[in-house]
């Protein structure tokens, strides 16, 4: 999934670039885009939230009493 979101984020900087550079886009191109951004929020969202959990589970495991 990460690699995923790496993909996509690669994907995004490009079409960017290419806007930044004068390239106009067809609608569809832009529709395509748009899903593109989309499907990356939530990669980003998802793993930001198994993180989140992770560094809750170390910090419970480190406060138990052993």
């Amino acid at each position: 999934m990460l690699e995923r979101a790496i993909g996509n984020e690669k994907q995004i900087d490009a079409l960017l670039d290419a806007a930044a550079r004068g390239k106009t886009f067809k609608p569809g191109e832009l529709l395509a885009l748009q899903a593109t951004v989309a499907r990356y929020s939530q990669a980003v969202e998802v793993v930001s939230r198994v993180a989140d959990r992770l560094v809750g589970a170390v910090k419970q495991t480190m406060g138990t009493q052993v």
